[in-house]
């Protein structure tokens, strides 16, 4: 089994003074890794993963996810993608990734609904099923790098 280590690091000089900070963190026990890049359009969502109660064709197992990273390789600030993140009980978010940024999640559970109806923080109902993506402009990479236990 391996382990995963991944470093978080903000480093910017503002009035002549380093600011920022560097958090490390180890994964233990990984066994399986999914790593794509993938061209994203602009005409249709296009599936980039998805998740289920168990490791299937196309599929990974909700329960051995650890880690999951997905980046914008494009440098062009037009070329945006727009992630979709899905469960079967219709929830939904959106993440929206300029040129170059980066999205990290370590877990498949989601909650989302309208502003309107109340939910105490931390009541997960639901788990992603299928994360989409589709791109505002050009045909921007999209990276996805997935760690599993």
């Amino acid at each position: 089994m391996a382990t995963l280590t991944v470093t978080v690091k903000e480093d910017v000089l503002v009035n002549g003074v380093h600011r920022g900070s560097e958090n490390v963190t180890d994964i233990t026990n990984i066994t399986e890794i999914y790593s794509r890049v993938l061209d994203i359009g602009t005409s249709s969502d296009t599936e980039v993963l998805k998740f289920g109660s168990a490791d299937g064709a196309g599929t990974i197992s909700r329960s051995k996810l650890k880690y999951m990273r997905f980046t914008n390789l494009s440098t062009t600030a037009a070329n945006t993608i727009t992630l979709s993140f899905e469960d079967t009980d219709v929830d939904q978010y959106f993440v929206k990734l300029s040129a170059g940024q980066s999205f990290i999640l370590t877990n498949t559970d989601i909650e989302a609904n309208d502003a309107s109806t109340s939910i105490a923080i931390g009541a997960f109902s639901g788990a992603i099923d299928l994360i989409m993506a589709k791109a505002a402009a050009g045909t921007p990479q999209l990276e996805v790098f997935a760690a599993m236990s």
